[in-house]
This record gives C-alpha cells, sequence and structure tokens, in this order.
C-alpha cells in the first residue's frame, strides 16, 4: 500500500511540474512591419479588446512572454499592410505558440490554438463554399442562363453546403465544450441557431465555455430572440426619429393595431432589395390597419435620411445610428437583416422574419 501511495504522489508531481506555467509566443512578421509594434490583446465581456502587451517586431520576428490563469481569446494586432489585413486571432494560455503573419496568417503550437486552427479552417470552407456559388449564380445571370431549372440547382447547392458546414461546426462546438474555443465557434452560428439549441448547448458546457465572454454573448442573445418570438410581448425600443425627436416603440405598438417592426440599414444590399415588397404591403394593408416601424442599423443620419428617400419609405423610423451596435441588436438578437416582427394589436409578437413574397400572405392572414 505505501508503495503505491508513493507512485501515486510522484506521478501527481511529476504532472503538476510539467504542465506549462507561462506561455511564450514566438512569432515571425514580414519585411513590412519590420520595426513596428504588434499589440497583444485579449477581449473583456463587453467583446472588446484591450492591450496586454506589446512588443517590436525585430528581424522578422517577434515575442510575447505571460503567464495566464485561464486560458483567453485575443488578438495580435498590427498596422494594415496589405488590402484585407486584419489583426490574428490566438488563444492566450501557457505553453509554446508559434505565430506566423502573412497574408494567411496562423497560430500553432500549443492544444486550443491547435483547435482555433482547425475551427477557422471549417468556417473558411463554409465561407469558400458560399462564394464559390454566388459566383455560379453571377456567370449564370451573365450568360442569361440563369432559369427555373438553375434556380433550384442554386438552392439545393446553398442548403447542401449549410448543413453540412453546420453540422461539422455543431460537432466541433460539442467537442470543445469545455473551452473558450468552443464558445467563440458558437457565438458565430448565432443567426443560425434557434435558442433552445443555443440554450441547450450552454447547459452542457463547462465555467470556462459558458462564462467566457463568448458564452456570456451567447446566452444573452439566446435570451434576447425569445424576446422577438411569437407569444412573447413586444420590447420597448426608444431612440431618435430622422428629426431627432425621441420616440420609442410603444408610440405604435399594443394600440390596437398590427405593427411591422422593420430591421434595415441604407447600407444593406437584401434590406434595398425586400424594401418594395414592404412598400407595397404597406400600401395594401395600411389602410386595413397596420402600421410599420422602420428601426435603421446605419450609422450616417444622411445615408439613412437618403435610403428613406430613395425607398419610397413613408413609414415611421428610428434609429440610434450606432451601426451594429445598435440597442436593437441587444434587444431582440438581431445578427442579420433584414428583420422583421409583427406585433398584434394587444402588443403580443404574432410572427417573427416575414418577408418578400412571403409579407404579403402572413399579413392578408391578419388584415380581413
Amino acid at each position: 500500500m505505501r508503495n503505491l501511495f508513493t507512485f501515486m504522489l510522484g506521478a501527481a508531481m511529476l504532472a503538476s511540474c510539467s504542465a506549462p506555467k507561462t506561455y511564450h509566443i514566438a512569432g515571425k512578421a514580414p519585411q513590412e512591419l519590420e520595426g513596428d509594434t504588434i499589440f497583444l490583446q485579449v477581449i473583456n465581456d463587453k467583446l472588446e479588446y484591450a492591450n496586454i502587451d506589446s512588443t517590436v517586431v525585430t528581424n522578422g520576428t517577434f515575442s510575447f512572454n505571460g503567464q495566464q490563469e485561464q486560458p483567453a481569446y485575443g488578438v495580435l494586432k498590427f498596422r494594415p499592410y496589405f488590402s484585407g489585413s486584419r489583426p490574428v486571432p490566438v488563444v492566450i494560455e501557457n505553453g509554446d505558440i508559434r505565430a506566423v503573419i502573412d497574408q494567411t496568417s496562423s497560430v500553432t503550437g500549443s492544444p486550443l490554438n491547435d483547435s482555433l486552427t482547425a475551427f477557422v479552417g471549417i468556417d473558411n470552407a463554409k465561407k469558400k463554399g458560399f462564394s464559390d456559388l454566388r459566383a455560379l449564380y453571377q456567370e449564370l445571370k451573365t450568360k442569361d442562363q440563369y432559369n427555373a431549372d438553375a434556380e433550384a440547382m442554386i438552392d439545393q447547392k446553398y442548403d447542401s453546403i449549410g448543413a453540412y458546414y453546420d453540422t461539422q461546426i455543431r460537432n466541433f462546438i460539442q467537442n470543445n465544450n469545455s473551452n473558450v474555443v468552443g464558445a467563440y465557434a458558437l457565438s458565430r452560428q448565432l443567426s443560425s441557431m434557434d435558442p433552445q439549441t443555443i440554450e441547450e448547448i450552454l447547459s452542457v458546457s463547462t465555467d470556462a465555455f459558458s462564462a467566457s465572454p463568448f458564452g456570456k454573448r451567447s446566452a444573452a442573445h439566446a435570451a434576447a430572440v425569445r424576446r422577438s418570438m411569437p407569444g412573447a410581448t413586444f420590447t420597448e425600443i426608444t431612440m431618435p426619429d430622422m428629426d431627432g425627436n425621441t420616440v420609442s416603440l410603444s408610440d405604435y405598438a399594443g394600440k390596437g393595431k398590427y405593427v411591422l417592426v422593420d430591421f434595415w440599414a441604407s447600407w444593406c444590399g437584401p434590406c434595398r432589395r425586400d424594401m418594395p415588397s414592404v412598400v407595397e404591403a404597406y400600401s395594401k394593408y395600411a389602410s386595413k390597419g397596420l402600421e410599420i416601424v422602420g428601426v435603421s442599423f446605419d450609422s450616417s443620419a444622411d445615408a439613412w435620411k437618403k435610403g428613406v428617400s430613395d425607398l419610397n419609405i413613408t413609414w415611421p423610423q428610428m434609429s440610434d445610428l450606432k451601426g451594429w451596435q445598435s440597442a436593437a441588436s441587444d434587444i431582440y438578437g438581431i445578427r442579420s437583416i433584414p428583420s422583421t416582427i409583427l406585433i398584434g394589436p394587444d402588443g403580443v409578437i404574432v410572427e417573427r422574419n416575414i418577408k418578400g413574397e412571403e409579407l404579403d400572405a402572413v399579413l392578408a392572414k391578419y388584415m380581413k
């Protein structure tokens, strides 16, 4: 028994001694960044990046050293030196980490950075699949070959690509539900997941996942989307209108009319393409008890006003001119636009995300 105890104690001591207690990031940078400063930044609960260290590129290399109690998601930030240049994601965790900054930058060496690299590979493959499909669509349109059969083929490929990579990513999240990389992957999929799925993932994850900034963001998003689901009473939004006067959603909703809240922006191509359907619906159903309230995700008042004029929008508008940082995004979990909610005369939401050709059919059901 004594020998067994001695063996177990020795094994535990060996394990504790072998676990790295500090991190060392050894990096390589291109000639264009020689003499420049590289910043090591970590993300906080507000999803903002804060500097924790900096160093200068010397002879094409740079390094960071430190100690990290819990692995954290961060970036290596540097001066953009080519079109499309952006900070390089890195998991700050104890151990040896290798970073290469170039046009296809990579960070490897530690377990979580290797996992992050794997996720980025899946995510990039998904983006390429959709990009290639958009190129095919444009080619068919240019050659005047985009007919009903081509449309069906494009739709089938779109659904197939989405389903394949969504499965890959959900499996990745499931296999990484005990670390910050899994939480990051979940936060990138929020617009394609319903609240129940998000909450189920969070319920079986560890604190390292759920208590991370991305885990908290995902929980907040699920709660916000629930606020926009049919059966929920609308949540107040208060913002300036186009004249700078403060207006609220409650000025219109819950007062005996159906109210369609249209989340949009003047810079949003899909919003502009969808707007004629909304204009037509307003013309058709306003006299039957429909009101529309536009909530713009613009950041420029001039662009917002021009968009309203160009698109023949005649219904009430509001915007805090904060772009994607709009309060509406957090209140209703809006991660993509155009997006809509339809509020009944009693202030209870009856429909969500109706748009395009579907809009008229749904409104006809209520506007009898």
